[in-house]
């Protein structure tokens, strides 16, 4: 007993048979279906989503991180690690979401090539007894080729009445999309048969899938690089450029590998494929307009603090300017801490005096009152005015 065939296969074969019969239209099964995966998916998807944005949103922090560690490489990769879990961040988890609907087509490969035991649910017998009315019919089916039941089934609308006899449950599915049969594979060089629109038709579904994965990457990458803002809030060019390049790889692979399926495969799993860019791209355009929403107001909150700073600043540079004009000292211009804290003590005494009016002058005080240190209050403390030969001197005169 194989788990993976009733509980995977066997039920995707069964949404595909309820969707054909809704709509008639093998192309349009397979593309509600695309629909019907994404919206299953959509909570992997906005963890996906939310894990790419926090990722580019750090690369400002990574590229000082980079700069500050240069070419130690295992303490930036320390740096780097202890960043992610400050910030709570897995650097594989956008990657890895992404994957999922490649790993949702393996079984939706093995649906497509056997539609008579998935989709149509037909026994082994049944199976044999279709393929033994085809050859009456003057059609020989291979049993040991790959896709044998697939190419069976495209038959099954030509002999429909003939194999409904001795096959009562089968149905009558037409495989024709747009005029392209999609039960076959492509042929990268389709000029070797007759050249007509199935062919060519068929021969672009693998590059229209192609075009709409890289379509898809570029937007995604494009609306991720929009979040990496510097320390101003303003869009941070040399940390997207960063991040394109450790994306780059993903960039190119998906579309070539998709054309690669293409043209090994049934066309029925570009179909699936271009359903699944184009809704990805509907998807990212939604869901970066939900969370950007949190990031812009961090950006203006960090622009309105860089005015703010850059206002204080200019105010700072206007006061020391009036000073200046006034001939008062500017603390920015060589003043020592001790003078400044002379004058600002001066400039005290005289408000008081004025506030107040001017008091008796106290009686100069004599080396004996101002004691050893200079001050009268602290006669005896040993300060900066300390001199060990007042104490030998005023002894020595004894």
């Amino acid at each position: 007993m194989n788990p993976f065939k009733y509980l995977i296969m066997i039920p995707f074969g069964w949404v595909l048979r309820q969707l054909y019969a809704l709509v008639g239209n093998y192309g349009l099964a397979l593309i509600l279906f695309s629909l019907l995966v994404k919206v299953l998916l959509l909570p992997m998807s906005i963890k996906s989503k939310r894990s790419m944005m926090k990722i580019n949103r750090l690369s400002p922090m990574m590229n000082a991180l980079k700069k500050k560690y240069g070419d130690d490489q295992q303490r930036y990769n320390q740096a780097l690690v202890e960043l992610y879990k400050q910030e709570n961040v897995s650097p594989t988890g956008g990657c890895l979401w992404s994957f999922l609907p490649i790993l949702i087509m393996i079984p939706l490969y093995y649906v497509i090539r056997s539609p008579l035991t998935y989709i149509m649910g037909l026994q082994e017998d049944q199976v044999t007894d279709l393929i033994n009315v085809l050859a009456q019919n003057g059609v020989s089916i291979d049993t040991s080729l790959y896709y044998y039941q697939i190419t069976a089934a495209s038959y099954i609308h030509q002999f429909y009445d003939a194999i409904r006899a001795v096959v009562p449950d089968i149905i009558d599915m037409n495989f024709s999309f747009l005029g392209i049969d999609l039960s076959a594979t492509p042929k990268f060089m389709f000029w070797n048969d007759s050249i007509s629109w199935a062919s060519i038709g068929a021969f672009l579904i693998p590059l229209v899938s192609g075009a709409s994965q890289f379509g898809m990457s570029m937007l995604s990458q494009k609306l991720n690089n929009s979040v990496a803002t510097n320390d101003k809030g303003e869009k941070d060019a040399s940390a997207a450029a960063t991040a394109n390049q450790s994306m780059k790889m993903m960039l190119y692979f998906m579309p070539l590998f998709s054309v690669y399926i293409g043209f090994t495969m049934s066309a029925s799993i570009s179909i699936y494929w271009i359903a699944q860019a184009v809704f990805s791209a509907g998807q990212e355009l939604l869901l970066h307009q939900i969370f950007r929403k949190s990031y812009d107001e961090e950006d203006a909150a960090k622009r309105l603090r860089v005015l703010e700073q850059e206002a204080e600043e200019a105010e700072k540079a206007r006061l020391r300017a009036e000073r200046r004009a006034a001939g008062l000292t500017d603390g920015t211009e060589n003043t020592s801490k001790k003078k400044l804290q002379k004058q600002l003590k001066q400039d005290q005494q005289r408000e008081l005096q004025e506030k107040f009016g001017t008091q008796e002058e106290k009686p100069e005080q004599t080396d004996e009152l101002k004691g050893f240190s200079g001050d009268p209050e602290r006669p005896y403390s040993r300060g900066r005015a300390y001199k060990p030969e007042r104490y030998s001197g005023r002894k020595g005169d004894n």
